[in-house]
């Protein structure tokens, strides 16, 4: 078997994986384990005993089932880990540890690797990811320092919408489990024995890392220290938010955030300056190099894959043995996995491996069928003179391209075999990618080791250090002109929704099996044995995934969605239509482009066929403003009473008059088949009474639209910022016809506020489920007395603070489940 190593990784992972998604209790392993053992010892008796030749395959396929056994059961044992300070969510406490890490935003992010509150406490060996204002703190003194903290702790943030990111899955894979949250007083450095010799390590290199961006930044510019810092250390804390968006986009950002190119750039810069010997002090002097870098970049996944694997390629040298880059990248992989199995789901080890991966398979077969190398003679006639030359040889026509195609191969390998994963994660899809990253990569190859070299210059000579400085300058912002370039094309990027993963799952099937090695030759000899078996893997797997459990939030019919302080009702009607009633919204986080915008996309919706806005209060329609930014939304309705206001909102909305509709109550919305909504409040008005109400602003909660769906039955009664007394005039207004105002779900009036949800109104609603729309906040919402009123009433009581998104599946009889992201 050629790259035995390969397989066993394989399957390794594979093993991490199933327990990670399974969780199988301990009798599958032992029913395996059993298996296995079976496998292995018949295969050995009918050897030895018998003197059978047997198949070689049942000892494969046992070896494999018992690496897959071992993967489970210790990325089981990691799963099991805990950390007893998740006990004391919503506590002050108290812990000591040294700095390993920071990074600078409007606050510092420190990673801190815990000793212990005092001996026996058993917080010893954690992580603690701490939040601290900066106030008086010097980052430079405080990276790698022993240090003590007085701060709340409070369990990360979980997937609070369907399909977004879960930030404590992410701080799992690097095994930090709690967030501390403090004032900078409350960080107080020990002031004997201050640092440990790994701390003196990281202090040493965190001065130098900032004392080099602090004169980079005096002699040229803080925008060339941002983007340097970016490219050297993988530090994106100083780049515009615009600017690094452009980078994303435009499928670049890997520049931005240190990975294998910068590694394998300063690996050959190093090379370079010790002439490009061989020998063991020159490997000595690259492994403490690359260590060196890594921990500038905080060691990266990206930075120790690229680094196991030059050491590596340096071993194999050594050791006068061929380096395969796909074997060598399934043992960086196996190394980092036993050093953290958790690492498998990390997106940045995902992403590493997943670039090294598709140049590994895809380049031997373009380079072996992309450019056929046929010998041939060309002949030029000038005159009366005659010349002729064969193409293969150096400088041949074949030989030309051939070297230029192997020079572009690798970035667009890497492009191809990353789109569809792109597009799943960060739902874009970028084609200037293919072409920017030639440029962009190019002159990083020249900004990383003019900034190794002004690390070096610092404390040599100030004027070489300017004029490098100036050099980076220069270069850096010729990088970001035409990374700019290609981020203004109209077809360089587009927003996507995040592929189905079956097909994903087919993609890269057939993507590393068509392109390996062991297919080609099988395809060569026309082996319809080996042809017809790969096919069977190939459909089982994609049956496997397709008949595997799926979260169930793709068949919800109603979502609410948890956009903080705000209110949001994804509608999904049984013939594919997406509506939306409110889209929250906030002054200080743009929530539909960084909350509504992915979860919109990685649910599968493209575009809005409506979005009803109740009021034009923030915290109900900005979300539609920034989300029409990068979605279509086909029609847009709102109170008549707006249409005065009809020129401010189409500008906000870049929307046309002619998508913008008015409704007032009396009117009935058809949805679909079985799905429509009644507008109950407020009535039409007279023009007058409109420019009252809208214009100035008198109270624009009596101008707010009341309506209700009907769900195959199941009834929402939306009440935006309702309070008593719209529900006094809502009451007056139905007075005889009470029956119809019943709702079997309550959105809760105002989030929640003392000042709605009265006790009349909500006699004559009488709903089976309340939903509080509400985030942290500070105005008391929801008030207890309220919770007390659906309590008594027998109320079922649901809240996006508590419980993330609440999912309603209607079927058409009438019949519903209840659904939360975080129960």
């Amino acid at each position: 078997m050629r790259r035995p190593l390969c397989f066993v990784f394989l399957f390794f992972a594979l093993g991490i994986a199933l327990e990670y998604i399974l969780r199988p209790p301990i009798f599958v392993y032992a029913v395996f384990g059993i298996f296995a053992a079976v496998l292995f010892g018949s295969e050995l008796y009918q050897r030895r005993v018998c003197g059978v030749c047997s198949c070689q395959a049942l000892r494969m396929l046992s070896l494999f089932i018992a690496v897959s056994l071992v993967g489970g059961l210790y990325c089981g044992k990691e799963l099991d880990r805990s950390d007893p300070l998740t006990l004391r969510n919503g506590e002050v406490v108290c812990v000591k540890g040294m700095v390993t890490s920071i990074q600078s935003g409007d606050y510092y992010k420190l990673t801190v690797k815990i000793d212990g509150r005092d001996p026996g406490d058993g917080y010893g060996g954690s992580n603690v990811l701490v939040r601290v204002y900066k106030g008086d703190l010097d980052a430079k003194m405080l990276t790698g320092a022993k240090v003590t903290i007085n701060g709340e702790v409070s369990l990360p943030t979980a997937q609070r919408n369907p399909g977004c990111f879960d930030y404590r899955a992410y701080l799992r894979t690097i095994r930090v489990w709690v967030v501390l949250s403090c004032d900078s007083n409350n960080i107080i450095v020990n002031e004997s024995n201050a640092y440990s010799l790994s701390g003196i390590f990281l202090n040493k290199l965190a001065l130098l890392k900032y004392s080099l961006l602090e004169r980079v930044s005096a002699a040229a510019d803080d925008d060339t220290a941002a983007m340097l810092a970016g490219m050297l250390f993988g530090d994106k804390s100083g780049l515009d938010e615009d600017v690094y968006e452009s980078f994303q986009k435009n499928g670049t950002a890997h520049i931005l955030s240190v990975s294998g190119i910068h590694v394998a750039i300063v690996y050959a810069f190093i090379m370079k300056l010790l002439g490009g010997r061989k020998g063991p002090s020159t490997a000595a002097v690259s492994a403490v190099g690359l260590f060196i870098y890594a921990a500038l970049a905080q060691f990266a996944p990206s930075v120790i894959r690229a680094s196991l694997m030059i050491l590596t390629h340096i071993a194999a040298m050594l050791l006068r043995r061929r380096y395969d880059l796909l074997t060598g990248a399934c043992a960086s992989a196996g190394v980092m996995l036993l050093a953290n199995p958790l690492q498998l789901f990390n997106m940045g080890f995902q992403l590493s491996f997943l670039a090294i991966f598709a140049m590994a398979f895809a380049i031997p077969f373009l380079d072996r069928y992309l450019v056929p190398l046929k010998s041939s003679r060309i002949k030029l006639r000038r005159g009366k003179q005659e010349m002729s030359f064969d193409t293969l040889k150096e400088g041949g026509v074949q030989e030309i391209i051939r070297k230029l195609l192997r020079g572009i191969l690798p970035l667009v390998v890497i492009q191809g075999g990353m789109a569809p994963y792109t597009a799943y994660a960060f739902n874009y899809f970028s084609a200037a990618a293919f072409f920017i990253n030639i440029p962009v990569i190019a002159l990083a190859g020249l900004i990383i080791p003019i900034g190794t070299v002004l690390m070096l210059l610092m404390r040599i000579n100030d004027t070489l250090f300017d004029l490098g400085a100036s050099a980076v300058e220069n270069l850096t912002w010729v990088m970001t002109v035409l990374n700019d370039a290609g981020y203004r094309l109209a077809w360089g990027h587009t927003a996507v929704v995040s592929p189905p993963e079956t097909w994903l799952l087919l993609y890269y099937m057939l993507f590393f099996i068509v392109s390996s090695e062991s297919f080609r030759i099988i395809w060569q000899r026309k082996n319809k044995k080996y042809i017809s078996v790969t096919a069977a893997i190939l459909v089982c797997g994609l049956f496997l995934a397709w008949c595997a459990p799926g979260s169930g939030w793709d068949k919800s019919s109603l979502v609410f969605v948890d956009v903080g302080q705000g209110d949001c009702l994804h509608i999904r009607t049984p013939d594919g239509k997406n509506i939306l009633i409110d889209s929250g919204g906030s002054a200080t986080y743009s929530v539909g482009e960084k909350l509504l915008l992915p979860y919109l996309l990685k649910n599968g919706v493209s575009k809005l066929d409506l979005v009803l806005i109740t009021h034009l209060h923030t915290d109900h329609f900005q979300g539609v403003v920034e989300l029409s930014q990068y979605m279509k939304i086909d029609k847009l309705a709102l109170y008549e009473g707006n249409c005065l206001l009809e020129d401010e909102i189409s500008a906000k909305l870049a929307m046309s008059s002619e998508k913008l509709m008015y409704v007032y109550a009396g009117e009935r919305l058809i949805l679909s088949d079985g799905v429509y909504t009644d507008i109950l409040f407020p009535e039409r008005c007279s023009k007058e009474e409109y420019e009252r109400v809208i214009l100035t602003e008198e109270d624009e909660n009596k101008s707010s639209l009341l309506m209700k769906l009907n769900y195959h039955g199941i009834s929402v009664l939306m009440t935006g910022d309702l309070g008593f007394e719209g529900e006094d005039a809502l009451l007056a207004a139905y007075a005889g016809d009470e029956d119809f105002l019943r709702a079997s779900i309550l959105k809760v009036g105002h989030h929640g506020s003392r000042y709605s949800t009265g006790n009349i109104f909500l006699e004559t609603i009488s709903p089976i489920v309340a939903v509080f729309q509400v985030g942290k906040n500070t105005f008391g919402h929801p008030h207890p007395t309220v919770l007390e009123k659906m309590k008594s009433a027998g109320v079922e009581i649901y809240r996006n603070d508590i419980s993330g998104a609440i999912m309603f599946i209607i079927d058409e009889g009438g019949g519903c489940v209840i659904r939360t992201m975080l129960d």
